[in-house]
C-alpha cells in the first residue's frame, strides 16, 4: 500500500524496550490526538528488512524506535529513539509543522540551492582537483568481482 498523504511510520522491533515504553506511554492516546489525526501511525517491523512499499526514506533506519513522518510517500523528517513522552510530543509537533511548509516556496524565499559536493582545486598539487560528493551521486554501477577473490571463493 502506498503511504497516505501524511503518516507517521514507527519502525520498531518486538524486543525493543523503548518501543514497548512508547506503546505504554503514548500509544493509547496517539490516534485520538491532533498529531495522530494529522499523521496516523503505521507500525513497521524492522525484522522485515525491506522498506515499506510506496515510501522513499532519506536514509536507512538504524535504531528502534525510529519515527518517520512521510507525506505522499516521501520522508519529511524523523525522530530517532524515544526520549519519553515529555520530549516526544514537542518533537512530533515540530515534525508535523513541516507539513505546512511549501517546499518550492521555501526554496524560493530563502534563495536556497542544492549542493551535490565540493571541488577542491590544487588539492594535491597545482593543476589537480578532487571532487568530494555529499552522499551518492549518479547511478550506482555494480563492479565486477576481482579475479583473485573469485579464485579464492571457488577454491574454498
Amino acid at each position: 500500500t502506498q503511504a497516505n498523504a501524511a503518516e507517521l511510520l514507527m519502525f520498531e522491533d518486538a524486543t525493543c524496550p523503548w518501543c514497548k515504553r512508547w506503546h505504554r506511554e503514548v500509544g493509547p492516546g496517539y490516534s485520538n490526538s491532533e498529531e495522530g489525526k494529522r499523521a496516523p501511525l503505521r507500525r513497521v517491523d524492522t525484522r522485515n528488512k525491506a522498506d515499506p512499499p510506496g515510501v522513499v526514506l532519506a536514509a536507512p533506519v538504524r535504531a528502534t524506535p525510529t519515527f518517520v513522518l512521510v507525506e505522499n510517500g516521501r520522508e519529511v523528517g524523523r525522530i530517532t529513539g524515544y526520549p519519553g513522552a515529555d520530549f516526544f510530543w514537542p518533537q512530533v509537533d515540530e515534525l508535523i509543522a513541516k507539513l505546512d511548509i511549501n517546499e518550492q516556496e521555501f526554496i524560493r524565499e530563502v534563495q536556497a540551492s542544492f549542493k551535490l559536493g565540493i571541488e577542491f582545486k590544487d588539492w594535491w598539487k597545482q593543476g589537480e582537483s578532487y571532487f568530494h560528493p555529499f552522499g551518492d551521486v549518479g547511478q550506482r554501477i555494480e563492479r565486477p568481482e576481482r579475479p583473485e577473490r573469485r579464485r579464492r571463493r571457488h577454491q574454498s
